[in-house]
């Protein structure tokens, strides 16, 4: 099995994410009201979607191709969610918070080196060759 990586598909994909990051992040979620299952759910996709987020960027855009590359990303990406977060109502900034969004979305970019340069990709003994697309 094969996938081409920085291709404009990739680049739609990375961009549904963070529209989803941000949809999660704008709309109010009252935790008062629903079972204890319902909101460790909506925690652990939070979650997930923040690692997706840092895990597909070295493989959409070529250029992020260091750590540096990540941290300037990861620094902005976090910055801008929690910008938005802070526009709607019934959010407010935590510098915590910020730390973690960081923490996850560098957790999932670091992840994602060893298969961007190894150019195969192994998930519970699954592979993936990555074939890089031109440079675009």
């Amino acid at each position: 099995m094969s996938l081409k990586i920085f291709t404009p598909m990739l680049k739609l994909i990375w961009l549904i994410t963070m529209l989803l990051i941000s949809l999660i992040e704008i709309l109010p979620f009252n935790s008062d009201n629903v079972p204890v299952i319902v909101f460790y759910s909506y925690k652990l996709l939070k979650a997930a979607l923040f690692v997706a987020f840092g895990f597909e960027t070295p493989l959409t855009f070529w250029r992020f191709d260091s750590i540096r590359a990540g941290l300037l990303m990861t620094l902005l990406s976090t910055l801008i969610i929690e910008c938005i977060q802070n526009m709607s109502t019934g959010h407010s900034s935590s510098g915590l918070e910020l730390l973690a969004k960081g923490a996850l979305i560098m957790f999932g970019f670091v992840l994602a080196f060893n298969p961007r340069y190894d150019h195969e990709l192994s998930v519970f003994g699954v592979h993936v060759q990555l074939i890089p697309s031109q440079k675009v």
